[in-house]
């Protein structure tokens, strides 16, 4: 049977809509991050035609910049999404037109069809528990949430190390080398050479830090620490079974989004390649758990 033949349901439109604008600021925060990255890469090569380096560096950080802006402006919107479809699924607060509205503006039609496709290919919902809307049903979306950002962030505070770790590397490495020229030339020419080690060095350092990689890497453990903190809350929640009250799950929300919007986003690229184990874990050490 052709799924994409069906009518897309309001419930498949109202989730698709949340994910498309997430995978949206994804790829441009992922975009940016990879521009920066490659300043840092790019410098020794550069700096061999000094002339073009100046220019080479702009036009990468003001692309950098560019989708950094973008990515902030469509997170702030899909977190406005999230908030208004979680108390929509887990509590079944109506949603209003404005939210409606601004869900429908900030994503393509032609991206909001390709998750619907295939969110139906994978025979998928956005949250697994069966639990009916009501406060149970909110502590297990928001454990469910917590748990995959708190894996991926674990995975991305790593990278974000290494990064750190090799960029210094680099700019050592490439200190050592041109020190070691300027003083086999000697003379003028060897202070030019060791001037130049200089400004290669801070280059690569000022560099780094613009990337934020380090901001990056802490940010990534801040927001590990703060999944895992709402996943143990709402797995207490959840315990409490019909005795868990409306205004408590409505914290447990408020809080969690409250964490989350200071999250530095996961890039696209990390979660197409995590997705299958994510998964995977999720119903072998959760689901089957519980």
């Amino acid at each position: 049977m052709n799924h994409d033949s069906l009518p897309v349901t309001r419930e498949e439109r109202e989730h698709a809509r949340r994910e498309a604008l997430y995978r949206q600021a994804k790829f441009e925060f992922g975009v940016s991050l990879i521009a920066r990255a490659a300043i840092v890469l790019l410098i020794p090569f550069l700096l061999q035609n000094t002339t073009y380096t100046p220019v080479a560096l702009l036009a990468g950080l003001l692309v950098a910049e560019f989708f950094s802006y973008r990515s902030d402006s469509t997170k702030g919107l899909a977190e406005q999404v999230a908030r208004a479809i979680d108390y929509h699924d887990s509590l079944g607060w109506p949603l209003k037109e404005k939210q409606r509205l601004n869900a429908a503006s900030g994503v393509s039609e032609r991206l909001l069809n390709k998750v619907v496709s295939e969110h139906r290919a994978k025979n998928r919902r956005y949250f697994d528990t069966p639990v009916e809307v009501g406060p149970n049903r909110a502590a297990e979306n928001v454990k469910q949430s917590a748990w995959y950002t708190g894996e991926q962030a674990r995975g991305m505070q790593a990278l974000m190390w290494w990064m750190v770790l090799l960029t210094l590397l680099a700019a050592a490495g490439y200190f050592v080398y041109t020190t070691a020229q300027s003083v086999s030339v000697g003379g003028n020419e060897g202070l030019q050479n060791y001037a130049g080690a200089l400004k290669t060095t801070i280059a690569l350092i000022t560099a780094a830090n613009s990337l934020g990689l380090v901001k990056l890497a802490m940010g990534y453990g801040k927001a590990a620490q703060a999944a895992q903190r709402h996943y143990d809350l709402a797995e207490e929640y959840a315990k409490r079974g019909s005795a868990l009250l409306e205004k408590d799950a409505v914290f447990l929300l408020a809080s969690y989004h409250t964490a989350r919007g200071s999250m530095p986003l996961i890039p696209q690229w990390w979660w197409n390649r995590q997705e299958k184990t994510l998964n995977r874990r999720w119903r072998q050490e959760v689901l089957d758990r519980t």
